[in-house]
């Protein structure tokens, strides 16, 4: 995530706040799937595990392509908070 933020220009050439933003993102990640994690295991209760593995798993796989593709910060916060939603079912 360091050098997708450096490669964007977000910091403006101060590589000091690089970090800074990086656990931005990072943060929200895990926040985002600990909000998201009971209603995938809630979901993979009533209709079974594969179905939802192959929802949560294609989701983050798309997530993951528009995360890469995204050119400003908050393009990357959103893109991060829906592979974050993706992925929880993982944890379930």
């Amino acid at each position: 995530i360091d050098g997708i933020i450096s490669e964007l220009g977000i910091t403006e050439g101060n590589d000091a706040t690089v970090g800074c933003y990086a656990r931005i993102i990072e943060s929200l990640f895990f926040v985002a799937q600990a909000l998201r994690v009971l209603r995938w295991s809630r979901l993979s209760d009533r209709i079974g595990r594969k179905p939802v593995l192959i929802i949560g798993l294609s989701g983050a796989c798309i997530s993951i392509l528009y995360f890469g593709f995204s050119t400003t910060f908050l393009g990357l916060v959103i893109r991060c908070v829906f592979i974050s939603r993706r992925c929880a079912m993982l944890t379930c």
